[in-house]
């Protein structure tokens, strides 16, 4: 398994490319196809298998219309419980670009991940509830089933050093501090790829982290 960070989106959001075996993932859409097509090569896009979206933030989800057109019938993973900011600029935070922009892209709830990759006999992929940034943010756990290695995609829950802010629309402090302890309860080597900022650890987070 290969992953791939893309850190060119509204506000450096990371986007990420899970390569492996089977195909490939993309985690959070925001950089434009033509971009990664041009920057990296050997991606193909037809070995993408899914779209999975941590939450409905729009830095997050920025090129979602265009790669849901390039890519067709490939499914966008997105929790249910985010689908209602999609459509209001100050829900979704595109309101302080000063443009605000709905988003109309089709998802399906993440609990079709069983469905799509439930006999993927080299990746498994679990959507953790993580709540706190937004009350539908989830964090991706990946597992090559090779390896036994297994990453986290976090989002906007966890960063190096700190956590997502919870005064955005949906946003719970009460809320981030239980989905903190969530991330503690993996193997202190548990890589923690966050939705901006450099990659991260568990063991790393609970020595640095004030708020682990």
């Amino acid at each position: 398994m290969q992953i791939i960070t893309l850190p060119y989106g509204p506000l450096s959001s990371n986007m990420f490319i899970i390569s492996y075996d089977g195909g490939c993932i993309i985690v959070d859409p925001s950089v434009d196809p033509d971009v990664v097509a041009a920057g990296f090569e050997g991606f193909e896009r037809d070995r993408v298998r899914a779209v999975l979206i941590t939450h409905a933030h729009f830095d997050h989800i920025y090129c979602a219309g265009k790669w849901q057109e390039l890519l067709g019938d490939v499914p966008f993973i997105m929790s249910d419980t985010d689908r209602a900011l999609l459509a209001d600029p100050r829900s979704n935070c595109s309101s302080m670009t000063g443009r605000g922009e709905p988003y109309t892209m089709v998802t399906r709830d993440v609990d079709s991940l069983p469905e799509l990759f439930g006999d993927d006999p080299y990746i498994n992929i679990r959507a953790i509830p993580t709540p706190g940034h937004t009350s539908g943010s989830v964090t991706f756990e990946v597992t090559d089933k090779g390896s036994g290695e297994t990453v986290l995609f976090s989002g906007d829950t966890v960063f190096m050093g700190s956590v997502g802010r919870t005064d955005f629309p949906t946003g719970n402090l009460s809320e981030m501090m239980e989905s903190i302890d969530i991330f503690k309860r993996y193997p202190v080597n548990t890589a923690i790829y966050p939705g901006h900022g450099p990659a991260t650890n568990v063991g790393t987070e609970i020595k640095i982290n004030p708020y682990f």
